[in-house]
């Protein structure tokens, strides 16, 4: 957590907003950055009649400065199966500004719980977006999170496909999925990303894996 007790992180410019065209400002969804070329997402945020776009434009709306827009190649969705696969990979044509990327670790679900969260979406598809913040309730199945809301906006859809920060990791370290229940969510732990996507060596981006929470505040503290 920071030093003045906020649960937000010190930038979010590595927030994404997934868009259909280069020139619309309505998100499909979000996303996070994870290095100069990829972002990371849900795969159901890029369906198009049932089917995942091929492309979509990736906007990253929290940097400082002008509104950067890239085109992104969807990569990493083959495995889509809803509800408990539900990730990919967009592959941009031009790498971010220096300093968009998140700082990323890959602690297990059950190291999570009980420890706040922050996520940053755009719900009902609003461009200026919205934050949320809460508890991580329990560790489900299949290495998804139950997020548990306690800020006065909850999660909605728009929220998907986001980086979930955590202000005890200072890092982010999954990525939130609105649900049915009006201000619910789940997240899948970027432990279970890395696994679902081997190709993508999600962990590389962290360094190493967390065992313990202990070891992993030692290195997000370090």
């Amino acid at each position: 957590m920071a030093a003045d007790g906020s649960l937000r992180p010190p930038s979010s410019a590595w927030v994404a907003a997934v868009h259909a065209t280069e020139a619309d400002f309505r998100p499909l969804g979000a996303g996070v950055v994870i290095d100069a070329g990829r972002v990371l997402t849900c795969a159901h945020v890029l369906l198009e009649q049932g089917r995942l776009r091929k492309q979509v434009w990736v906007a990253f709306p929290n940097a400082a400065g002008q509104r950067y827009v890239r085109r992104a190649a969807v990569l990493g969705a083959a495995d889509y199966v809803p509800p408990v696969r539900d990730l990919a990979v967009l592959v941009l044509d031009e790498p971010v500004p220096a300093g968009i990327a998140a700082r990323v670790l890959c602690p297990q679900g059950g190291d999570l719980v009980g420890l706040r969260w922050w996520a940053f979406g755009f719900p009902g598809g609003d461009p200026v977006g919205d934050a949320a913040d809460g508890v991580v309730g329990e560790s489900l199945s299949y290495g998804w999170l139950r997020l548990d809301p306690q800020s006065r906006s909850g999660l909605a859809l728009g929220f998907s496909g986001g980086g979930l920060w955590s202000p005890d990791f200072a890092a982010v370290i999954g990525g939130s999925r609105a649900v049915c229940r009006v201000g619910a969510g789940r997240a899948v732990s970027l432990f279970q990303a890395d696994l679902a996507l081997p190709g993508q060596k999600l962990s590389l981006l962290a360094g190493w894996r967390a065992v313990a929470a202990g070891e992993a505040a030692l290195a997000a503290w370090g």
